[in-house]
């Protein structure tokens, strides 16, 4: 039963990441690009970060069409 929730959550995850990636993408901004990708410096190493901010940035301070 554990395991079939654990496997059920891991699966569930990476859905919701894409969805609240959707849903930054409405609402960012340059300062919000700014503090999520000096908050994934801190905790990861740079070398795997710096080539991941082109996209944050792209993702996050793009303005979006209405719903």
């Amino acid at each position: 039963m554990a395991g079939n929730i654990a496997f059920s959550s891991l699966l569930a995850f990476f859905p919701f990441l894409i969805f609240l990636t959707a849903l930054a993408g409405y609402a960012g901004s340059e300062n919000l690009a700014q503090t999520i990708v000096d908050y994934l410096l801190s905790v990861a190493p740079p070398t795997l970060i710096e080539p991941l901010v082109d996209d944050i940035e792209a993702i996050l301070t793009v303005p979006t069409p209405g719903v």
